[in-house]
């Protein structure tokens, strides 16, 4: 039952997020900051209802469960004060860095099977560096700078253990989140470049919002097991 109504909500999530990029190419701030509650409170639903349907109530879920509700008010308070809508977003970010350690822990496997995770990161978070350094069209304002990098020197961590998840095991949950954490990371990096950069590109703005919402939803369905 539980799960069915999850089906259910996925699928109107969906079409929720089809409304909110549509409404993005049209600018319409209004509607688009609906739609954007609507989405967060959507991917919340979903996981509590795989959360309950499981009825497990482990750590491992315990903890992915924070991580989802703190980035579901992180949607909601960016729409309002930015830099305390971050600090939501940061507080389940690291939620979800202490989740994919757990659940990695629980299926036994250890830090040292994917230390090279740190090679990922210093890949990702140093390239990026580069290419605001060397690129003006990703360029950060200065002002901006250390905010934005100690961000995504946070962000980068959930991201890069990720990133390893599909190499390190073959449980489809654990894939799932991987690849969603994964797209989580590169909306932020691409959410820096349209928020702390000259570059205020619509299409730039679409890509966060594709990226996210996707990733996000891959995030939350990983409480299921297949």
């Amino acid at each position: 039952m539980l799960f069915n109504l999850a089906l259910a909500f996925t699928g109107m999530y969906f079409v929720t997020f089809f409304a909110y990029m549509y409404t993005t190419s049209l600018g319409q701030s209004k509607v688009r900051a609906i739609n954007k509650i609507l989405l967060a409170l959507l991917y919340v639903v979903v996981g509590l209802f795989l959360f309950f349907d499981d009825a497990k109530y482990n750590i491992v879920d315990i903890t992915l469960l924070i991580a989802v509700v703190f980035t579901c008010i992180g949607d909601i308070v960016l729409l309002f004060k930015f830099n305390l809508g971050a600090l939501f977003f940061t507080i389940g970010n690291l939620s979800l860095v202490a989740h994919d350690i757990l659940l990695l822990e629980s299926l036994d496997i250890h830090i040292g099977s994917y230390w090279w995770a740190a090679l990922v990161y210093v890949g990702i978070f140093g390239g990026y560096m580069l290419l605001e350094r060397f690129s003006t069209h990703f360029k950060i304002e200065k002002k901006d700078r250390l905010k934005a990098f100690g961000y995504l020197a946070m962000v980068t961590i959930h991201g890069s253990i990720g990133a390893t998840l599909y190499f390190v095991t073959n449980y489809e949950p654990a894939i799932m989140l991987g690849l969603g954490s994964v797209l989580f990371m590169l909306s932020d990096y691409v959410l820096c470049s349209y928020k702390y950069s000259y570059n205020k590109e619509t299409s730039v703005h679409k890509l966060n919002t594709f990226l996210y919402f996707f990733g996000i939803i891959l995030i939350t369905w990983s409480f299921h097991i297949f």
